[in-house]
């Protein structure tokens, strides 16, 4: 099991608002967490971490300045790799789109960039988040799985590695995966976002894009266009979450062959 660190970015906003800390070392604290667990849990499937410390040092200037854009300028997020990024490839989790760049970002990556936040990677999703697995693990516990489809989301967030990140959800793409990692995972009302760019369109009517957020402290958080972003405790007071299933026949086999689509129960 990995060491989890739990990353509070709004418990942060008075120190970057003093000077005592910033959006950039923030940023770096995540990083760290990344190199130091990434390979164990597999996360993500690219990350431009250049691009994203010079948007968490323009951050920290607007932070310094006391103008900072939102409640959410200066936070380290990651994008579901179903949604378009105009900077990094867009690859839905399959080998046919591999390398594929839309040369442009999907609206709520639009949004949140103009909320200054800041852009870490692309998470790990099932293909088309649908069906095959990406190999993410559960970051506690190894030998189980994260939940799909957005199973880079959930677990980045419940490693530690990211404050929040994106995930979208026909049937159970967010609430899944959350459960399993032990994160908050929510799905907005139909049409309170706008999905254009995301690629999880299995079903016009009830789709929706959403934020996954993981911490120890209950709090009010900042609000995205009508995604709320917040905390909790868990009531039990357990030290770590059920970790879903095992992976079983979910994997693929390690020569690349596809195994039947089925799990065993835990």
């Amino acid at each position: 099991m990995v060491r989890v660190l739990m990353w509070s970015f709004h418990t942060e906003l008075p120190a970057f608002a003093s000077g005592k800390d910033n959006p950039r070392d923030f940023l770096e604290s995540c990083i760290a967490c990344i190199q130091a667990h990434e390979p164990d849990v597999g996360a993500f499937v690219h990350m431009n971490l250049d691009a994203a410390r010079e948007a968490a040092a323009q951050s920290a200037a607007r932070w310094k300045e006391g103008k900072p854009l939102s409640k959410i300028d200066g936070m380290p997020v990651g994008i579901k790799d179903i949604a378009e990024t105009v900077d990094m490839p867009t690859q839905m989790g399959s080998p046919l789109y591999k390398g594929w760049q839309s040369g442009r970002d999907a609206a709520t990556v639009t949004a949140l960039r103009e909320a200054g936040a800041v852009i870490v990677g692309k998470t790990v999703t099932t293909e088309f988040a649908a069906t095959y697995p990406g190999g993410t693990r559960n970051p506690w516990d190894k030998t189980r799985t994260p939940g799909g489809s957005s199973s880079g989301s959930a677990a980045a967030v419940a490693a530690g590695m990211l404050p929040a990140a994106l995930g979208t959800q026909v049937v159970g793409s967010i609430v899944r995966p959350a459960s399993f990692c032990g994160c908050v995972g929510f799905k907005p009302s139909v049409g309170a976002i706008n999905r254009g760019g995301s690629h999880d369109a299995f079903s016009q009517s009830c789709d929706g894009a959403a934020d996954e957020l993981f911490n120890h402290h209950t709090e009010d958080g900042a609000t995205r266009g009508d995604v709320r972003l917040s905390t909790i405790r868990s009531a039990s007071g357990r030290s770590r979450p059920d970790c879903g299933r095992p992976l079983g026949l979910r994997e693929r086999a390690a020569d690349g062959a596809r195994q039947p689509f089925i799990a065993r129960a835990a």
